[in-house]
């Protein structure tokens, strides 16, 4: 069985966080700020909290009708929007 797909705009989700990795590695080399260390753990587990808050519908919808064998950060794609908002994850078949 072969299924053509749209393309669906966003970022995988691994390329996502690498990215973030990467800013945080340019802030680490910034001068020390109060708190850095403090508010870098909630952005991670506000964004941990995002992620399957968003995905957890979308795999119990797809769950219902189809088996994904194959769900993982590759396959999550994130759509970043306008700077400072929420990242939107969603799966892609």
């Amino acid at each position: 069985v072969r299924l053509a797909m749209t393309r669906v705009p966003g970022v995988a989700l691994d390329h996502y966080l690498e990215q973030q990795r990467s800013l945080r590695q340019q802030e680490a080399s910034a001068p020390s700020q109060p708190g850095l260390r403090r508010r870098r753990l909630a952005e991670a587990f506000q964004t941990a909290c995002e992620l399957v808050l968003q995905l957890t519908p979308v795999l119990g919808h797809i769950g219902r009708v189809a088996y994904h064998r194959d769900v993982n950060s590759h396959n999550i794609l994130v759509d970043v929007g306008a700077p400072g908002e929420r990242p939107l994850f969603g799966g892609v078949g």
